[in-house]
């Protein structure tokens, strides 16, 4: 439905009492940025478990190596005045009184706590009712950071030859990681995930780096395998998949997936949407003082997607500023996110493909890569950039080693800013010759004015082409390796001919100018230059982007199909496109 409308009553910011519902980052973030605007204020953080996790807050005391860095001491919280009630839990919201019922779960009483905002932050459940994992002692659960050292401790004596996690999301990642720095299992520590890919933030083909990079350190990468069963026992833990497959392991942990918890606010008369509280653009929900975030709320443009607790940062000042009746200049958020996994950085900003299509945007994409990178404090990475048909840029993913996150944060300031990829072309930057921002926009500003237009593995592989318009004409399709023949000859993609760059012109009266071209190299830097110079000779042709970095990442889920490419030298089966099957017209 639609978002609740904009109430112009609003609470009385003076000796203002906030009760945050949830010891969530964003929560905490929240709590901290109310007693900063306003210190005479009292806040309660109500968590029905034994602690809260602040992520996003300054550590204290982690000098000795110890502490995880994904938490900070609960003191710096006490010493901004903020009230932490763990062991404790909301039973009954009553939004006319401004009340809510409250139950201490260790005394074992109950009482009553007025409130002027009432904020639900994060109340969550475990979405694993198909797996009994509570009957099956080899089946463990771990659905909080603070399960994570409790599961390595564990892991660490019982000594097991494998480990299965089941999941995909970020948890499941950290959870991995940390049995394998730890050592806990003796063989093999493996990842069991129903989707094609791991962290549902990243593009399939940048997926498919991190699952390259998880595998070389020695986590396995299942995918596509959902469960269908559970059974066993220590030791000899059976997983059942709807494939048929049966994985063994040692002992099983389910890193599961959430679902809010609505049952409380939807019996306090709060509009509820598909997965949670539904909330304006101001956070607020659909009754009088009571706001919702994070996993709790719904808006009705989501995609629900994996939560990002950047985006929850925001949230919280946008909620704090409305409280206290303050102007909010925070702009949509960018969904940005940056982790390390195994030695390896992924950041993340804007949209990625799967979003982009929810959205009926049109895009194109860019990539970059430099395995010797010269610039700033980056050793190597491979950078993605999704942008419009009139250059807006949408989204950025990244993936490398050293100061990733900080290279995306640019796109980030980009994407908030509206600027286009001739922007970013046109940007003075302190480093031009091997500044990524530079070289995403000049190839890019390319495609755009058609000097070298750019075009995807799927689209030249037929496989994303449904909406193109079909050829009454039979065309000659050339794919064409700008490689150096020793490299053209170690490894080049099925059909294509090898024309290298360094004697393309010499081998310009070879090609009919009514072909259509398309040229690819190792990533994109000798295909575009290639593709300029056949655009000068007013051949039609397109420089694929990512080129072979791309299409490795990609080929696995590319169709396995007889067309392929007019002149091929490597017998394959067929030469031209037929007439009638969906062509790319020269107006692409």
């Amino acid at each position: 439905g639609a978002p609740p409308t904009r109430r112009l009553v609003k609470v009385d910011a003076s000796n203002m009492k906030a009760i945050i519902v949830g010891g969530a980052p964003y929560g905490i973030v929240l709590a901290c940025r109310i007693k900063e605007i306003d210190s005479n204020s009292t806040v309660v953080v109500i968590e029905r478990g034994p602690s809260i996790c602040m992520s996003m807050l300054p550590a204290k005391d982690m000098e000795n190596g110890d502490a995880d860095p994904g938490f900070a001491d609960e003191s710096y919280l006490q010493d901004l005045g903020i009230e932490l009630r763990t062991f404790s839990e909301i039973r009954t919201i009553e939004t006319e009184k401004r009340q809510v019922f409250i139950h201490d779960i260790e005394a074992k009483y109950s009482y009553t706590e007025s409130y002027d905002a009432l904020i639900l932050s994060s109340n969550i459940a475990a979405n694993d009712e198909n797996f009994a994992w509570h009957e099956n002692p080899g089946v463990l659960k771990c659905t909080t950071h603070d399960d994570i050292s409790a599961l390595v401790s564990k892991m660490q004596e019982q000594s097991p030859s494998k480990v299965i996690i089941v999941g995909g999301s970020l948890l499941c990642l950290r959870m991995a990681e940390a049995l394998s720095k730890a050592h806990a299992v003796k063989d093999q520590v493996e990842i069991l995930c129903s989707d094609s890919k791991v962290y549902g933030k990243l593009d399939q083909d940048m997926a498919e780096m991190l699952h390259n990079q998880m595998r070389k350190a020695g986590v396995g990468v299942k995918l596509q395998e959902t469960v269908c069963e559970i059974r066993g026992d220590i030791g000899s833990v059976e997983i059942l998949s709807e494939s048929g497959l049966v994985h063994c392991a040692d002992f099983v942990i389910l890193s599961v997936e959430y679902y809010s918890e609505t049952e409380l606010a939807q019996k306090a008369g709060v509009r509820i949407g598909h997965y949670g509280v539904m909330v304006s653009d101001r956070m607020e929900s659909t009754q009088r003082s009571v706001w919702a975030m994070g996993r709790s709320a719904e808006q009705p443009d989501d995609v629900a997607l994996s939560p990002r607790e950047i985006t929850y940062l925001r949230q919280a000042h946008i909620i704090a500023d409305d409280i206290f009746h303050h102007e909010n200049t925070i702009a949509t958020s960018c969904m940005t996110e940056s982790f390390q996994i195994l030695g390896e950085s992924i950041a993340v900003t804007g949209l990625n493909e799967e979003e982009a299509k929810l959205r009926n945007i049109a895009y194109q994409k860019v990539y970059i890569t430099d395995s010797a990178c010269a610039f700033s404090d980056i050793s190597c990475y491979s950078l993605k950039v999704l942008f419009k048909e009139d250059g807006t840029i949408i989204g950025a993913q990244c993936i490398g080693n050293g100061d990733i996150a900080g290279l995306v944060d640019s796109f980030t300031v980009a994407i908030q800013g509206g600027q286009t990829v001739f922007d970013l072309e046109s940007s003075e930057l302190c480093e031009p010759d091997y500044h990524p921002i530079n070289k995403v926009g000049s190839i890019a500003s390319d495609s755009i004015n058609k000097y070298c237009p750019l075009i995807s593995w799927e689209k030249v592989l037929n496989l994303d082409c449904a909406e193109r318009l079909r050829s009454s004409q039979t065309m000659d399709c050339i794919l064409i390796d700008v490689r150096e023949p020793d490299c053209y000859n170690q490894f080049h993609v099925p059909g294509s001919i090898n024309l290298p760059l360094s004697s393309l012109d010499a081998s310009l009266h070879h090609l009919e100018e009514e072909s259509l071209m398309f040229v690819y190299c190792e990533d994109t830097a000798l295909s575009c230059q290639a593709t300029w110079i056949l655009k000068k000779r007013k051949y039609n042709c397109f420089s694929v982007s990512g080129g072979l970095f791309s299409y490795h990442l990609l080929k696995e889920s590319l169709p396995q199909k007889d067309l392929i490419f007019f002149g091929c030298e490597c017998n394959c089966k067929g030469n031209t496109l037929k007439e009638g099957e969906i062509m790319l017209e020269k107006s692409l």
